[in-house]
């Protein structure tokens, strides 16, 4: 009878854990083509220990690949439920600033009408960067144009 080499399998778990860390499928043909001097299948298959170590490496991996299938599986659940509520949320928003236009264009109307155009120039004064951004909204009434009536003074 021949004497073994590595008589506590350490070559062999070595590959079997390289196997397993980068979830290659571990079967005996894999371990034949990695390991260092056992280069036959039948030289694991005829071993009782050598296939009781691989029979627990292909356990493991067995647990590793369901653990991790269960993760991405809550994971994308866990996306999927920020997405909706993300998108809520950007509905609610969206909501929110057609009402603040609308109350804007209320409030527009409300000054011209009471006061006319210098009204609404004297209020629009104090608040430039307001007005603008009014603007940009598309937040003032077609009809309430606001052109300046005195040129304003230049700062220097």
């Amino acid at each position: 009878m021949k004497l073994r080499t590595d008589p506590h399998n350490h070559e062999l778990i070595a590959v079997l854990e390289r196997l397993l860390a980068e979830d290659e499928t571990i079967s005996v043909r894999a371990a034949a083509r990695l390991h260092p001097s056992l280069k036959n299948a039948s030289a694991f298959t005829r071993d009782l220990e050598r296939t009781r170590v691989i029979n627990g490496f292909q356990e493991k991996q067995r647990e590793f690949r369901s653990i991790r299938a269960g993760v991405m599986d809550k994971t994308e659940l866990v996306t999927k439920g920020a997405l909706a509520t993300a998108l809520q949320r950007v509905e609610e928003l969206e909501a929110f600033v057609k009402t603040l236009v609308a109350a804007h264009v209320g409030m527009i109307t409300a000054v011209t009408r009471a006061g006319g155009m210098s009204a609404l120039e004297t209020f629009w004064r104090d608040y430039r960067d307001i007005s603008r951004a009014t603007g940009a909204l598309q937040a003032i009434p077609p009809m309430g144009l606001v052109i300046p009536l005195r040129p304003t003074p230049a700062t220097s």
